[in-house]
């Protein structure tokens, strides 16, 4: 069995970029302008696979144009797809996950998900042994309760020698810290956005993390978008400024930064070089369209922040 350094387990989508002059609800016209694999353990797993790290995916996706789509970028970066389940798409009813997204001006978004076959998955096509030999497994949410209650069953399973990077993402925050618990006891690095902090616990981000450092996780990470990102352990706090550049999309910009954070993590870096490291990526990912476009690869990366061991 092939052995990847991190492993994403999540929703797989085909990302439809339209620009707009603005995000209101009134009429507006919508100009497309891409077309992009996106989901976001997939941007994540990406980013740190166009860095020279091993990686494998667990997901699913219709055997249509979007899922080969899918497929081919996973291939292009050499992701170990061996446990994507593919689904016939004969029928029209059944499609790879579609995610349509506006950008405005200011490089604000706002998505429309349409799960499609994502909400197919079912346990017993996952062999959980496939966790185990991974560094790293990174979750992120899918939109319906099956795959969340799968995903609850099978991070409980994962041995503690493996490292759980967990980022709920909006869609699971809004579930609540009750219905998160399973999740939190046994994750080790926890990514969240401010919002999403009060979405998860109904508290101010520092009393939200100081609650959920007692819960498990040895490192909690806030971002504040382009001011920075706030990380907390249960000996250190500390934050690091964002890069000033010009933001053109943040589609994608928290999964670009848990790429770069992880990135660190299975280099053995210090945290706080590990969170400059995501800081710097994720500046590259907004400077352009849709969440994949900007990743760097390693040279480029290492041009603005040191990855030498």
């Amino acid at each position: 069995m092939r052995v990847s350094k991190v492993i994403g387990f999540g929703a797989l989508n085909v990302d439809n970029i339209f620009k707009v002059n603005n995000l209101s609800l009134a009429e507006n016209p919508a100009h497309p302008v891409d077309v992009q694999a996106g989901g976001n353990a997939a941007n994540t797993i990406t980013a740190l696979a166009k860095l020279g790290v091993g990686c494998g995916f667990v997901g699913v996706v219709a055997s249509d144009a979007y899922g080969k789509l899918i497929i081919s970028e996973f291939k292009r970066r050499n992701i170990d797809i061996s446990r994507i389940i593919f689904r016939k798409s004969a029928d029209s009813l059944i499609s790879s996950g579609l995610v349509e997204t506006y950008v405005d001006k200011r490089g604000r978004r706002m998505l429309f998900v349409k799960p499609g076959v994502n909400g197919t998955l079912s346990i017993n096509e996952i062999n959980s042994d496939y966790f185990n030999k991974a560094s790293v497994v990174h979750f992120t949410s899918f939109v319906d309760d099956q795959q969340f209650h799968i995903q609850k069953m099978l991070i409980k399973k994962i041995p503690d020698k493996v490292t759980v990077s967990f980022a709920p993402g909006s869609l699971y925050a809004e579930r609540g810290l009750k219905a998160l618990e399973p999740f939190i006891e046994r994750t080790d690095i926890l990514f969240l956005a401010r919002r999403e902090t009060y979405y998860l616990t109904g508290m101010s981000f520092k009393k939200a993390v100081e609650k959920l450092l007692t819960m498990g996780p040895r490192i909690v990470i806030v971002t504040f978008g382009d001011k920075g990102s706030f990380i907390a352990t249960k000996g250190e706090q500390f934050i690091v400024k964002a890069r000033k550049v010009k933001v053109v999309d943040t589609t994608g910009a928290g999964d670009a930064y848990a790429a770069g954070f992880l990135y660190g993590i299975v280099n053995n870096f210090p945290i706080k070089r590990c969170a400059e490291i995501a800081s710097a990526l994720a500046s590259f990912s907004v400077q352009k369209l849709g969440a994949r476009a900007g990743l760097p690869n390693r040279k480029e990366l290492s041009a603005v922040v040191s990855l030498a061991k």
